[in-house]
């Protein structure tokens, strides 16, 4: 008797015991699918969340390459139409500025144009005041990286230096007095007395003084080539140029698909127009 009892003990035991390992089992399996379910479902929801964003960077690098072509049609536009034929140089110069002073096509030619039509509101003929534009662009790079200022920040403050506002360009070192502008004219034998000076003399005299008192400062870019300010600032000149190459491409897709919704609109609007006019004539009719 001893001898069954040991033997239906263990029987009642595996028996007992089978079943809650099954049922574990079955618990790890369905967790296990369930998980790769959801790891499938996570991963799924993931890939669209980055093909949103990457779709979205796309977007918004296309808006501002258009952008950036955009701006560049204008200012060379522009400079177009203030340097005339005087124009070489300027394009020859800006083809390598990024890289050389740190400055993009478009800020070159949009702020020579600025300074060109500055001085020629005195006088000043076309092709001096191209070149005279196109150094004083040169410089701005040099003083920028000398006096750890923006570029366009020195331009701002040459321009007022231009018309004889002394504060900017003093702080960059440059001191434009009216007595120093006066003697720098007679130095050159432009006129003999107060009373003959020009504007035109005026213009060009402030910008021989900017010259002359920055020659420490000038070539300070190149000088500092390998800091960390003047890469950024070639890369970003860089890239604002990329922006308008790519722009480019996009704007010559884009322009007739464009002006074919302005002539699409143009129709539709004088049609409009017509169905109003035609409209009014009816009701005009019928209330007679």
């Amino acid at each position: 008797m001893a001898s069954n009892s040991a033997v239906r003990i263990t029987f009642v035991g595996k028996d007992a015991v089978t079943p809650v390992v099954s049922g574990i089992n079955n618990s790890l399996d369905n967790f296990k699918k369930q998980a790769m379910t959801g790891f499938g479902m996570a991963a799924g929801f993931g890939f669209q969340q980055l093909a949103a964003q990457a779709a979205g960077v796309l977007l918004q690098f296309g808006k501002d390459a258009i952008d950036a072509a955009s701006n560049y049609q204008q200012a060379f536009g522009k400079m177009e139409a203030v340097v005339g034929d005087a124009k070489d140089e300027i394009v020859d110069f800006a083809k390598s500025s990024a890289i050389s002073m740190g400055i993009s096509q478009r800020a070159v030619y949009e702020n020579v144009a600025g300074l060109a039509n500055l001085m020629q509101a005195t006088g000043m003929a076309k092709d001096a005041s191209a070149e005279m534009s196109l150094n004083l662009v040169k410089l701005a790079s040099d003083m920028a990286a000398f006096n750890n200022r923006d570029v366009e920040e020195v331009l701002t403050a040459m321009r007022a230096g231009l018309v004889g506002e002394a504060e900017p360009a003093r702080r960059l070192g440059v001191f434009i007095s009216q007595a120093a502008v006066e003697n720098r004219i007679f130095a050159a034998g432009l006129v003999r007395t107060k009373s003959q000076i020009t504007d035109q003399m005026r213009v060009w005299a402030r910008y021989a003084l900017i010259l002359e008192q920055t020659t420490n400062q000038q070539g300070q870019f190149n000088r500092e080539i390998n800091a960390y300010a003047n890469q950024q600032q070639i890369l970003d000149a860089s890239l604002e140029d990329l922006k308008k190459s790519f722009g480019d491409f996009l704007i010559g897709y884009l322009t007739p698909i464009i002006s074919a919704f302005n002539d699409l609109i143009a129709r539709t609007s004088w049609m409009v127009e017509s169905l109003k006019k035609l409209g009014g004539g009816v009701s005009g009719l019928d209330r007679k």
